[in-house]
């Protein structure tokens, strides 16, 4: 075929550029630069998606463990709730038993005395 001419493209003859099939050199450059930077938007968008599906897998996951809690914290609440009660109602009935415990020392050591009283008039 013999030696590179320039200007010519091979295979295409005499009349065909460079040019004319492959497109100017900044058009290619600038071709390779958009396809770089398309590639680099893929890229971003690709990790953008990847970031958005754990964050909302990671959301899903924190809601789940709020409403663990919160039903805990209410089960907890009640019991709380359920032994105040209790203890409460234990603490009446302590004082309650006191209560009369000294109202029946009371009234025997009143009928002591009345009895007391009773046989000195006697």
């Amino acid at each position: 075929m013999g030696p590179e001419s320039h200007g010519c493209v091979r295979g295409y003859g005499f009349g065909p550029t460079p040019t004319l099939v492959f497109g100017s050199t900044s058009r290619r450059r600038s071709r390779a630069i958009l396809s770089t930077q398309l590639d680099n938007v893929q890229e971003m968008l690709i990790a953008a998606k990847q970031k958005f599906t754990t964050t909302t897998e990671e959301l899903s996951n924190v809601k789940d463990e709020l409403s663990h809690v919160k039903e805990t914290f209410e089960e907890r609440l009640i019991e709380v709730q359920r032994k105040t009660r209790e203890e409460v109602k234990e603490e009446f009935e302590e004082k309650m038993i006191e209560m009369q415990r000294k109202m029946q020392a009371q009234i025997q050591e009143q009928m002591m005395q009345m009895m007391q009283r009773f046989q000195q008039k006697q």
